[in-house]
């Protein structure tokens, strides 16, 4: 297979050192969670972050655009798993650990956003990962409930980044000369 079908989350692995408050920024170059085949998960990982990562207070898109948590490109919101018509086919609700997964394969670079309780923390997926189609993910590191143990999954977030505007010209030129041979 030429990508990636599965991988673990272990969100305990980046956040659960940090601590759990609403300034917390911290940010890895490197992930070290290990999945089912001991290979390095994401690329990057940053959280908890308080409160929700989308919606009118949400702030998972300044956290990528303002912060520059992984990178300095532009994201967007591309779709949530608990929404419909989106890029997932699932939505684990509740689940502590779980698997979401994709309508269409994705490929680097994404990012994905576990939310839990009041908190989420992003995963930063470069270009090396092609094809994927799950994502295995625990809540644990991305919030405590008072008592201990980890609260339930409320949703995963898709993030893309925003094409540059040189890139959309050339595929659109790209796409006229075609049409222009088929013509002629």
């Amino acid at each position: 297979m030429n990508g990636i079908s599965r991988r673990a989350l272990s969100a305990a692995v980046f956040v659960g050192l940090m601590g759990l408050s609403s300034t917390a920024h911290a940010m890895f170059s490197t992930a070290t969670a290990s999945v089912m085949d001991t290979t390095p998960v994401a690329s990057g990982a940053a959280g908890g972050f308080a409160g929700n990562d989308v919606g009118a207070m949400g702030t998972g898109l300044s956290n990528l655009n303002g912060a520059d948590v992984f990178t300095s490109d532009t994201w967007e919101y591309v779709g949530q798993s608990d929404e419909p018509n989106t890029p997932f086919t699932n939505n684990p609700d509740d689940e502590t650990n779980g698997t979401l997964s994709f309508a269409l394969p994705q490929d680097g670079p994404f990012v994905i956003s576990i939310k839990a309780a009041n908190f989420y923390s992003l995963y930063y997926f470069d270009a090396s990962f092609q094809g994927v189609t799950e994502i295995d993910f625990t809540t644990t590191g991305v919030a405590q409930n008072p008592g201990g143990g980890s609260p339930g999954f409320s949703h995963g977030t898709l993030y893309r980044v925003v094409p540059a505007p040189g890139a959309m010209a050339l595929l659109g030129l790209g796409g006229l000369v075609g049409v222009r041979r088929r013509r002629g």
